[in-house]
């Protein structure tokens, strides 16, 4: 019997093959930020720091379905927005220090790689400095990015809080039939005790706001693009 946790993590998947399929605007976008998900997941493994044999053995219990559900939930992090208010890109001025296109794209694609690495990286230090477990370790740290790009782009509010709310949304939905079609619970490393929304696992719906809030904008932000 197929697990809850498979079976959702494969209806993400299929809804996101469907957006990247409909929707050729946005698979630069949800491939750069879903490939940048899948690599640098694993870096929650050090949470609680620890000795070589405690990350090892941490990291023996990250399977591929963890990491394929960072990899789902950051495409659609960054693209349920816009699919459902039918936002469409509008600008996207020079960058000073690019002489070619070549250039241009290095720069903003090393930024985005930048700015998704702060987020994994900002997930382990509110974990390890304020005691908590990755999934509300990862809301603080997407709180605290929003935040920062807020303040940079006001327009921007809208897709953040709305990112946030829809892939938080979208998940508990998928959760919710998960759970309907197997008899097996939910099991994953990113799972810890911290209850339950109608059966769904309170910490995958809090992932999936963290993604939907830090990612997001974060495309449009390194970019600088504006949505119409």
């Amino acid at each position: 019997m197929i697990g809850a946790f498979a079976i959702f993590v494969y209806i993400l998947s299929v809804l996101w093959l469907g957006v990247f399929v409909l929707n050729k605007e946005l698979r630069k976008e949800m491939i750069i930020l879903s490939v940048s998900a899948f690599f640098l997941a694993p870096v929650i493994i050090t949470v609680k720091g620890g000795n070589a044999a405690m990350v090892a053995e941490r990291f023996a219990g990250v399977h591929m379905l963890d990491l394929w559900f960072a990899f789902v939930v950051a495409g659609l992090a960054g693209s349920l927005y816009h699919v459902i208010f039918g936002k469409h890109y509008h600008r996207l001025p020079k960058i000073k220090q690019a002489k070619n296109d070549d250039a241009l794209v290095q720069i903003w694609l090393i930024r985005l790689f930048i700015g998704a690495l702060a987020f994994m990286w900002g997930i382990v230090f509110c974990a390890v400095a304020f005691d908590l477990t990755p999934a509300p370790a990862a809301l603080a740290t997407a709180v605290v990015l929003a935040l920062y790009i807020l303040a940079h782009r006001h327009d921007l509010l809208v897709d953040v809080l709305l990112s946030g709310l829809i892939t938080g949304l979208v998940a508990f939905m998928a959760g919710a039939i998960a759970i309907l079609g197997s008899t097996q619970g939910f099991s994953s490393t990113l799972i810890a005790e911290h209850g339950y929304l109608w059966n769904v696992p309170l910490d995958l719906v809090t992932w999936s706001v963290a993604f939907g809030l830090a990612l997001g904008p974060m495309y449009e932000y390194i970019r600088r693009l504006t949505v119409k």
